[in-house]
């Protein structure tokens, strides 16, 4: 393989590199905390819900696990995904 060759062939290495770059879609952020489900219709609960039909840890504001949607008003501002 020529200097030249060599020299193309690391460039078409990149751009291949660079092209599955940016095709490839980043991973939702990991919630650090457990999010707090209020269910006094002032605090957006969209996030508590949507850890609850996903299965993740949910607690109440005084820091009690969730395991089950209780009575309340839930103020939910986006659509809510059954995965």
């Amino acid at each position: 393989m020529n200097r030249r060759s060599a020299i193309l062939h690391t460039l078409g290495l990149l751009l291949a590199a660079l092209a599955a770059r940016r095709t490839c879609s980043a991973a939702p952020p990991i919630p650090i905390d457990p999010p707090v489900l209020w269910g006094d219709g002032v605090h957006d609960d969209l996030p508590a819900i949507q850890g609850l039909v996903d299965g993740r840890p949910v607690v109440r504001p005084d820091g009690t696990p969730v395991y089950a949607l209780p009575r309340g008003e839930f103020l939910v501002t986006q659509t809510i995904t059954v995965r």
